[in-house]
């Protein structure tokens, strides 16, 4: 009787890490995780983009998290175009944490329906 032939041998999968060799030379610098900015990939973004030195870009962006936090931890509605007009749907505090379902509405990439823009007296 013949031996039931072995399935071939899958190859060894390579370890999760991270990838070889640098990026290339101006690209942005690579999220973490898929689809997710980072507080640092920010500032580089906004570094590179105003010319402005990092720490300096660094102690901007920073206030600017906490205020845009602090306004809607208070419940506050933000209205910053071209980001959009965003809402506190639901607020909830769990212990230490607080948890916020935020809606976000943008305009069209080409601004035409005038969404984002400050109504009038603002």
């Amino acid at each position: 009787m013949k031996a039931a032939a072995k399935p071939a041998a899958k190859p060894a999968a390579k370890p999760a890490g991270k990838p070889a060799g640098k990026p290339a030379a101006g690209a942005a610098p690579a999220a973490r995780v898929a689809g997710e900015l980072r507080k640092k990939d920010l500032v580089a973004r906004v570094a590179e983009r105003t010319g402005a030195k990092k720490p300096l870009v660094r102690d901007v962006v920073e206030a600017v998290l906490e205020e845009l936090g602090a306004a809607l931890s208070d419940g506050e509605g933000l209205n910053l175009p071209p980001f959009g007009k965003a809402k506190v749907n639901r607020h909830k505090d769990r212990g230490a944490a607080e948890v916020l379902v935020v809606k976000l509405r943008r305009g069209s990439k080409d601004g035409g329906d005038g969404e984002g823009l400050a109504e009038a007296g603002d």
